[in-house]
């Protein structure tokens, strides 16, 4: 469930809870849309969790921080297709976006 994957995110990763449950909503809104080879797991939340702790205050998680987008983004699309086709890549990309939109709109951690 939800409450348990951003468990899981915080605690692998040291980000707040607050910071990992919009990873985690972003990741959740792909899986539920469906626009993927192989579906979206915990460990993308988690790539991305870690990968944005690393980066520090550079990154901010709001929609058009180019940071975060390009995070979510790599790590969402190699995640869910290994023959690394345009066109999965341009669907998991618009709705990775539109879930960026959706749940990181307030540029908080």
């Amino acid at each position: 469930d939800e409450e348990t994957e951003c468990a899981i995110t915080r605690n692998k990763s040291g980000l707040p809870l607050e910071a990992a449950t919009k990873i985690v909503k972003i990741v959740r809104h792909l899986r539920k849309h469906g626009q993927y080879e192989f579906a979206p797991t915990i460990r993308g939340c988690i790539m991305i969790a870690k990968t944005i702790k690393e980066y520090g205050k550079g990154v901010c998680l709001h929609a058009s921080d180019p940071i975060f987008s390009r995070i979510c983004l790599d790590v969402l699309t190699s995640e869910t297709s290994r023959i690394g086709s345009r066109t999965t890549f341009a669907k998991v990309g618009q709705v990775v976006k539109k879930a960026m939109e959706l749940y990181c709109s307030n540029g908080t951690e």
